[in-house]
């Protein structure tokens, strides 16, 4: 069933199902490594045997030693409902998505699933994995994750993925540009395989499931924007929410420019952990 909601072109006067071309980049949904900080060492026990201790936990996960999910978190089961739910939204008529690209990481994967699953295009649209489209290097000095290869993601999660696609840039490239990539070189690289990605699907509507900072690094080289210092590409990165989205078209001369958004977001509140003894022990016993 589609959404209610109504969707805008973001230019008065035209519909958005007569945009020629649009570029949709959203965010993946919340992740369990920042909800729950270290949920590895509580929800595995010493022969790495999985149990959540929490209904925000996911009931079974992908079967991989513990230490694969240290730098590659999976969703928690809020953050696949909230992927659920920005699908539905996009499975309104006045949008279509044509061709679908996602970055290697879990946490992505999981949400583009079930983006898909909510606008009921997850058997008829293959997910293209696409290594040049995960976040800025520089906070990944250390190591890089160990990313399920695209026949592991297809099995784990459920996805239907194109096995047949090239990437742009595969994982290998990644581990020789980590060390140095600045944010200017990680804006570059983004727009690299954007283009890329235009130019391979000649036309048609193109959603990309990737990270927070992939809102504005996979479309302001393309809108022919400035690039922010460090201190405003760090800022903006922290100002957007789990499935936040940005909405590129491209207009009648041939340009592609920034337009609101076609939705509203996801908005969820705080909820603390529920700690039973320390809620009672306040009353008489």
């Amino acid at each position: 069933m589609g959404s209610k909601l109504r969707l805008t072109s973001g230019m008065e006067g035209e519909e958005s199902v007569n945009s020629p071309r649009r570029l949709i980049t959203v965010r993946h949904g919340e992740r369990m490594d920042l909800a729950f900080g270290d949920w590895i060492r509580s929800c595995f026990d010493k022969q790495g045997k999985y149990s959540p201790k929490d209904l925000n936990h996911p009931r079974r996960i992908i079967d991989r030693p513990p230490r694969a999910y240290l730098n590659d978190s999976p969703l928690t089961p809020i953050g696949e409902f909230q992927g659920f739910l920005f699908g539905q939204a996009l499975s309104d008529p006045a949008i279509e998505i044509n061709h679908v690209f996602c970055s290697p990481a879990l946490r992505c994967l999981q949400t583009c699933h079930n983006i898909l699953k909510g606008s009921g295009l997850n058997e008829t649209l293959a997910v293209n994995i696409e290594p040049g489209l995960f976040e800025y290097l520089g906070d990944h000095v250390n190591i890089l994750p160990t990313w399920l290869s695209p026949k592991e993601a297809a099995a784990g999660t459920g996805m239907n993925i194109n096995l047949d696609y090239v990437p742009s840039i595969i994982s290998q490239d990644l581990l020789n540009l980590h060390i140095n990539e600045s944010h200017t070189d990680y804006y570059s690289r983004c727009h690299t395989i954007v283009q890329n990605i235009i130019s391979s699907t000649n036309s048609g509507n193109i959603l990309i499931v990737a990270h927070a900072s992939s809102l504005d690094s996979c479309t302001r080289m393309l809108i022919g924007k400035e690039l922010p210092n460090w201190n405003s590409f760090q800022q903006h990165v922290g100002r957007i929410p789990y499935l936040a989205h940005s909405n590129c078209l491209l207009n009648k001369s041939g340009k592609w420019e920034m337009i609101k958004p076609m939705f509203p977001g996801v908005t969820i509140s705080l909820n603390q952990r529920f700690d039973y003894p320390s809620a009672w022990s306040m009353l008489p016993q």
